[in-house]
């Protein structure tokens, strides 16, 4: 059974551009969106990048630090891992 992180924020997207936000704004509740580990993050070990589906993939933003802490483990044992919008 898949590991569940519930309510975890996605932090970030203002750094990311107007395509991101106006990606973000759109969402709606149970559109999935994909992660990918950022293992050469300079600032944080444990990032975790949160992408747009699609041929057309961009970054949006990355997991909060404090449940990336958790989940970046997770993932880096093989455990894969999607994001399902709630709010």
């Amino acid at each position: 059974m898949p590991k569940t992180f519930p309510l975890v924020r996605v932090v970030g997207m203002h750094f990311r551009g107007q395509a991101a936000k106006d990606y973000a704004a759109a969402l709606q509740p149970g559109d999935t969106l994909l992660v990918e580990r950022e293992l050469d993050n300079a600032y944080d070990p444990n990032a975790i990048k949160v992408m747009t589906p699609g041929d057309n993939s961009f970054h949006l933003g990355y997991i909060e630090r404090g449940a990336a802490m958790w989940i970046a483990s997770e993932m880096d044992e093989g455990m894969a891992f999607t994001v399902t919008v709630e709010d």
